[in-house]
């Protein structure tokens, strides 16, 4: 008997816990952030700029990059947002696909394919995907801190050929 109350308690427990995180989970279709930035570059110099960007900021441009294509003004890589708070005691670190597209006076950063790791994360840990609305406005304020906010930093102040 006692089994089946301490079973009991826990389920009870249990349920009162996502009842209280009941916000519903946002489909994946859905778990996008896109930003546009202005700025004063043609496409081939924005590119390029793109392309230096993300060797700054992820430290290996090359183990980013996954797809570059300067013709049609197209990059695609994987990047990490670490230490992101989604309103819980716990920090996650998120790893995510960024398409960045590039034309005359226009970037665009699509952040997509997003993926929750509890912090330290040390494989096999399975991937925490619990997206309701309040994580995703988490993760988009903390993108557009540290890295959109960072790019247009990057593309306006872009690096001086004098030194």
């Amino acid at each position: 008997m006692k089994k089946y109350l301490k079973s009991g308690s826990f389920i009870s427990i249990l349920m009162l816990l996502l009842i209280g995180c009941g916000q519903p989970v946002v489909p994946s279709s859905q778990l996008t952030y896109t930003e546009i930035i202005e700025h004063k570059e043609l496409a081939s110099n924005s590119f390029e700029i793109s392309k230096m960007w993300l060797a700054n900021t992820f430290n290996d441009s090359k183990s980013v990059i996954e797809y570059s294509n300067k013709e049609n003004g197209t990059i695609i890589g994987k990047g990490i947002l670490k230490n992101v708070s989604y309103g819980t005691l716990v920090q996650m670190d998120t790893r995510f696909t960024l398409k960045i597209e590039v034309k005359d006076n226009k970037t665009r950063l699509t952040f997509q394919d997003m993926v929750q790791y509890p912090n330290q994360y040390v494989p096999p840990v399975e991937p925490f995907n619990m997206w309701n609305n309040e994580a995703l406005n988490q993760f988009k304020i903390r993108a557009k801190m540290d890295l959109v906010d960072n790019y247009k930093t990057y593309i306006t102040d872009k690096p001086s050929n004098n030194w």
